[in-house]
């Protein structure tokens, strides 16, 4: 069976282009992985080629929806980095898919069933598009860099944006294993990171949502609203932000913080980061802004204060203070004065004596 299946002539859809590795290359584990190809067992490989290459049998109305399907399950779950991992709540090691926000190849892959996973997979798309099919009002998607959009000025009522988060996840980078199926990736000149791959700085990072921001402005309606969710844990990477923001002609309306019940890989496994992402509507700026800014461990010792008072017990904990924290200094239009390293470090001392 492995003597036929390496025998087996690969099928004419499977894209043969080299990665282009940036921040998350590793040579341990990435080592002699250059081509997208050697991200996928043979078998897996000639299976999903085999299926994307089918497509074009079918009418031209539902090509794409198909190719949404499988490029659904593809990244995820088809590559050599989905893992067989150690859970404690169940008796047996189990499968899982890729981690997410990153390219890591573990020491125990698993080569899953491609047809399994999609038919179920196809249900739950199923089930979306039965329930948006038929309903009243129009959509209309737009790919371009969000630093020039196609929409004319003062005509937007509401923005809802969730920018990259400095240098926490490469998105260009990850989406290269579907983009290369689509035969076609992104331009990384105006992705909006701090990279080090592609040389940009944390100025170059605010200058490119500075660029953002004011397009935001220009097609917002006099009275329109925009929220921002952000998540950061450095304060240089929160300042960034909020020079883009204000010299792009916003202010903070008022500030909160975003309840996930599942945080990233990210927030979960690295050490400092940020639970609860802080959640800012922006409008047009207003006069009298500047207020006095008070000492950044006074307003730290309040919030612990209030939280402790508060009938949920996460209030109390360090990522969620730190949230509050930065909305503090945000909605008083005033810079992060401390890394979430060092508030974290703070409340360890803080919090056993209470004052």
């Amino acid at each position: 069976m492995l003597g036929a299946i390496a025998t087996h002539a690969l099928p004419t859809a499977v894209p043969y282009a080299a990665i282009p590795w940036g921040d998350l290359h590793r040579s341990g584990y990435h080592q002699g992985i250059s081509h997208l190809h050697q991200l996928y067992t043979r078998r897996n490989l000639a299976v999903f080629a085999d299926m994307w290459g089918r497509v074009e049998a079918f009418p031209r109305g539902v090509q794409e929806a198909l190719r949404f399907w499988l490029l659904s399950y593809n990244a995820s779950h088809a590559t050599i980095m989905t893992r067989v991992v150690a859970k404690q709540s169940m008796p047996d090691l189990a499968v899982t898919s890729a981690q997410p926000g990153v390219m890591y190849v573990s020491g125990l892959p698993v080569e899953k069933n491609l047809f399994l996973g999609l038919r179920r997979k196809l249900k739950t798309i199923v089930e979306a598009f039965r329930m948006l099919h038929g309903l009243p009002g129009n959509v209309k998607v737009f790919q371009r860099s969000s630093t020039s959009v196609s929409l004319p000025s003062g005509t937007v009522d509401y923005i809802f944006t969730d920018p990259p988060f400095g240098a926490n996840i490469p998105y260009a980078e990850l989406n290269f294993i579907n983009e290369a199926w689509l035969g076609k990736v992104t331009d990384k000149t105006d992705e909006a990171i701090v990279s080090t791959s592609q040389g940009k700085s944390i100025e170059d990072y605010r200058t490119l949502l500075t660029a953002s921001f004011t397009e935001m402005r220009r097609i917002l309606k006099p009275t329109g609203r925009a929220t921002l969710v952000f998540h950061s844990a450095a304060a240089e990477v929160w300042n960034a932000l909020q020079r883009a923001y204000s010299e792009a002609g916003f202010d903070v309306l008022t500030a909160g913080v975003l309840n996930k019940t599942q945080g990233s890989f990210k927030q979960v496994t690295t050490d400092g980061a940020v639970r609860g992402d802080p959640m800012l509507l922006l409008g047009p700026r207003a006069t009298g802004r500047s207020q006095p800014a008070a000492s950044v461990w006074q307003v730290a010792s309040e919030l612990y204060r209030e939280a402790a008072a508060a009938p949920d017990a996460v209030e109390l904990s360090p990522q969620r203070l730190y949230s509050r924290l930065v909305n503090h200094f945000l909605s008083r239009h005033q810079l992060v004065p401390v890394d979430a390293q060092d508030f974290y470090s703070w409340y360890g001392r803080y919090a056993p004596e209470g004052d």
